[in-house]
């Protein structure tokens, strides 16, 4: 219930903006609660006739690619509704092309799905299980709970490639392996960019055993790649 209001409170202060859905009311019901207790908070959302992702699979299924001109279009819309939403101090923290509606006439998309979304505070901690994997960020991977919009423009990214290339361009089988497959893409990070990404925390001897360990195997997976 706790999730679905603040889902509510963002849609509110986010409506109008043409790639954001529209939210047009909410109401509460004790319809299938009962095994659960409780009552459940409804959202009333706009209409739109697809998701991404059932154009990405109808592409495959013809065996066809996506014309540029749809990509582009696609991930500009894509890209100014997150700023919007950064720009309001928001992160979506799920995008995926299950999340990214499309009016099939007029190729409109909009953002939808901000049930794990979280208002950007200086020094607060999240969850670092968050995101989809195939689209989750390396510092969610490692376990970071502080973070930035930008794990919402890694999702973004990694949705681009998908729009290219018709599949995910990560698909670890676990949270190692995603990273695995993430360094075999685009190669092994360097400190640096490890502190960019995570923190001095995790890449320094102060880093906790439990890190430690969890570094120590995907280290050892890539090298038996």
């Amino acid at each position: 219930m706790q999730e679905k209001d603040r889902e509510v409170q963002i849609l509110k202060e986010l409506d109008g903006h043409p790639n954001i859905v529209t939210l047009h009311g909410a109401f509460l019901s004790d319809e299938g609660t009962t095994t659960n207790g409780g009552t459940r908070l409804n959202l009333v959302l706009e209409y739109l006739s697809d998701t991404l992702h059932r154009v990405i699979k109808h592409y495959n299924t013809t065996n066809s690619k996506m014309d540029a001109f749809y990509v582009k279009l696609y991930q500009f819309q894509l890209m100014r509704g997150l700023a919007f939403v950064h720009g309001r101090g928001i992160a979506h923290c799920d995008l995926k092309p299950q999340n990214l509606l499309l009016d099939g006439k007029s190729q409109t998309l909009k953002i939808c799905d901000f049930g794990t979304a979280k208002r950007m505070v200086f020094g607060e901690q999240g969850r670092a299980y968050m995101v989809s994997r195939y689209y989750r960020a390396p510092e969610l991977i490692l376990g970071a709970t502080q973070f930035s919009t930008s794990v919402d423009l890694w999702s973004a990214g990694c949705v681009f490639a998908e729009l290219i290339l018709g599949q995910p361009l990560f698909t670890g089988k676990d949270g190692i392996d995603q990273l695995v497959q993430i360094v075999k893409v685009l190669g092994t990070p360097s400190t640096q960019q490890l502190r960019c990404r995570l923190g001095t925390v995790l890449v320094s001897s102060e880093c906790d055993a439990e890190s430690s360990q969890y570094l120590s195997k995907i280290y050892e997976d890539l090298r038996s790649t």
